[in-house]
């Protein structure tokens, strides 16, 4: 693999591991208080990290976890809608679609042994 490629496979794998974590989230918005974490959580995903139309993302996975990667990205499209982006990460915390949003998030890490 090239370099840009371990890019984006290791800012793929940190974003999965952050939306899996609540204490990762709970932490990120205490180190970095203006952040609006359950925006920059969605951001880092839909914005900065997730572009399956890529060459060079595409070439950092393997079928297998592309395929994961795609069914993720349409459960958090289709689950995120109903995340509250008020009330920081105690917001997330609270809210049942996070919750499932946040299971599937470490399913998916442990699947693929990330």
């Amino acid at each position: 693999m090239v370099q840009g490629s371990m890019v984006h496979r290791k800012n793929i794998i940190e974003t999965l591991q952050m939306i899996a974590s609540a204490e990762d989230q709970f932490l990120y918005e205490k180190n970095v208080p203006i952040a609006q974490v359950p925006a920059v959580l969605f951001c880092m995903w839909f914005d900065d990290f997730y572009h399956p139309n890529s060459t060079g993302f595409v070439n950092t996975f393997n079928s297998n976890e592309l395929k994961d990667l795609f069914l993720f990205n349409e459960y958090l499209d289709k689950f995120g809608k109903n995340v509250p982006m008020q009330n920081g990460v105690s917001g997330l915390q609270s809210d049942s679609n996070w919750l499932a949003i946040q299971s599937y998030a470490g399913k998916l890490l442990a699947k693929n042994k990330w």
